[in-house]
């Protein structure tokens, strides 16, 4: 889901799938934490939480203004 208001544009995935464990010194791809990355120009934030077993809920915050 994106929405976005006069402040924030926010972006949210959710899955009820199996879920994985992710900490940021476990992982071993670039993807998650080369999007965390890129948000930093504009101080945007990444949450993920997801554990085996339970899907994964993703957020992205990036701030208007």
């Amino acid at each position: 889901m994106l929405l976005y208001d006069t402040s924030d544009v926010v972006l949210t995935v959710e899955d009820d799938g199996v879920g994985f464990l992710f900490t940021e010194t476990n992982d071993r791809g670039m993807g998650l934490l080369n999007i965390k990355s890129r948000l930093s120009p504009w101080k945007g934030k990444m949450e993920v939480d997801s554990k085996p077993g339970r899907g994964t809920f993703t957020s992205i915050v990036v701030p208007l203004v």
